[in-house]
């Protein structure tokens, strides 16, 4: 109601207003206010809400992949899968930034930063794809996925502490047990022949994907006020022209996935390619939607367990459907060697603070 639009949680080291009401109708958990804020003994302003966000995010990115698998056992391909998803996920950036700000102001800067990102993040499908057809999938997410950890580590030592993006023990700590819990889920897999081929595609995309983070993450600076100057932020954008970004990546993308479909083939794709691509295009809009306004929003004790945190929970609730509707095998200790390294990258700068 209309607590919703009063209640905001004052970010950790920022000085700025995080607003609970832009996603609460549909992430009840965040909502940790009144009494029940009382209990745990923590004050709303070192509520850590970019992480539980982005775990929501990292669910819904978890169910669009799950379109994904349906598309390909219809007898889909890949290359249609993401030439028919990542238009309608425009479309959802759109009305999640723009129309729902009821704000189309329109920065030509923010566009082009927005068309770098949709650029770099359709390079990362490629290569994904790509690694996927040479080698070891279950190894080949472990490596996409550690790369989670490497943005933190690369803003920390580009800008520090000063920017925003603190980085201490209890992070590396944390990281490392995420890095062992993603390679330990492939332990058990059946072992493949390494190619030459896959080593280098799958090398690019580890590359490619903490570019992308990165990227992001510097994005986000540029929407800060009160930071320090620095030569490698040449500009300040204001955030209330900033509606563009998201769709914007999605645009880029949706162009050159398009171009490298109709290249390959001149068929469409299968009905049941549009149905699953539609439903994971609004999937995929929310969890994109959901990482980005957390990196924005983020506090100094949080950067460091973003991404990590995103990438944990698809692997998560991945595994999860795997087992319910493809009775694969769950790896709990991978799993739970992943969690234990977000909880402790997460809860220990809150007991400290």
């Amino acid at each position: 109601p209309e607590d919703f639009k009063k209640f905001t949680v004052q970010k950790q080291g920022s000085g700025g207003d995080f607003p609970s009401n832009f996603l609460f109708p549909v992430f009840p958990l965040c909502v940790l206010r009144g009494s029940m804020v009382k209990k745990i003994g923590i004050r709303r302003r070192r509520i850590h809400m970019s992480i539980f966000i982005v775990m929501f995010g990292g669910v819904c990115t978890a169910m669009a992949n799950l379109c994904m698998r349906r598309s390909i056992d219809a007898g889909g391909s890949s290359r249609g899968f993401l030439m028919l998803q990542l238009p309608l996920s425009a479309v959802v950036a759109v009305l999640l930034n723009p129309v729902r700000m009821d704000n189309y102001t329109w920065n030509g800067t923010v566009a082009v930063l927005g068309l770098i990102g949709g650029v770099i993040i359709g390079a990362v499908l490629w290569a994904l794809g790509k690694s996927l057809q040479r080698g070891p999938s279950g190894l080949t997410f472990a490596v996409f996925n550690s790369a989670s950890v490497v943005p933190a580590i690369v803003m920390f030592v580009v800008f520090g502490a000063a920017f925003g993006h603190g980085y201490h023990w209890w992070n590396a700590i944390g990281s490392a047990l995420v890095i062992v819990g993603l390679f330990c889920a492939v332990k058990h897999s059946r072992k493949h022949g390494v190619q030459i081929s896959w080593m280098a595609f799958v090398a690019t995309l580890f590359c490619l994907n903490v570019l992308f983070m990165s990227f992001l993450s510097w994005q986000a600076l540029m929407l800060k006020g009160g930071i320090p100057y620095s030569a490698l932020i040449p500009f300040h954008l204001n955030p209330n022209e900033a509606e563009w970004f998201m769709p914007m990546i999605f645009v880029a993308a949706s162009i050159i996935h398009a171009i490298i479909y109709w290249k390959k083939t001149s068929k469409w794709p299968k009905p049941a390619e549009w149905v699953y691509a539609f439903l994971a295009g609004g999937l995929l809009g929310i969890g994109t939607y959901c990482l980005i306004e957390s990196v924005q929003n983020a506090g100094t004790l949080e950067h460091a367990m973003i991404f990590p945190a995103y990438s944990v929970t698809i692997i998560a609730v991945c595994n999860i459907w795997g087992k319910l509707l493809y009775k694969e095998k769950i790896h709990w200790i991978a799993i739970g060697l992943a969690i234990v390294g977000i909880v402790i990258g997460v809860i220990k700068p809150m007991i400290a603070t």
